[in-house]
């Protein structure tokens, strides 16, 4: 059985998916999208239902944490080098850096 991903990864995940979010002008959502196209070989799946190929989109809590910590770190990367919106995701170790994300992210959160 592989180890499922763990809330805290989850948390710090949609944290990071919000403060970008917050950041860039995309909603959460939009946000979500990007960053599972970023990590598709982990999200998207082909599937055969019923004889039919299907492509089949993961949730979060399907990942292990081998995976999710793969789909965080290229997310982060993705995020600081992207030309048209480079933002700085703070690693989870950052602990200042990511209370201010939860500020900007709880203060926006309307918006997003």
């Amino acid at each position: 059985k592989k180890p499922k991903r763990s809330l805290n990864q989850n948390s710090y995940l949609w944290l990071l998916i919000g403060y970008w979010a917050t950041q860039t002008g995309y909603t959460n959502d939009e946000a979500e999208s990007i960053y599972k196209e970023i990590n598709k070989d982990i999200y998207f799946v082909d599937k055969e239902i019923a004889g039919e190929k299907v492509r089949y989109i993961r949730h979060t809590y399907e990942l292990d944490t081998r995976e999710m910590s793969l789909s965080i770190e290229r997310w982060r990367n993705w995020s600081v080098m992207n030309e048209a919106f480079s933002v700085y995701l703070p690693a989870p170790n950052e602990e200042r850096l990511i209370q201010l994300m939860e500020i900007e992210v709880g203060r926006n959160k309307e918006f997003v």
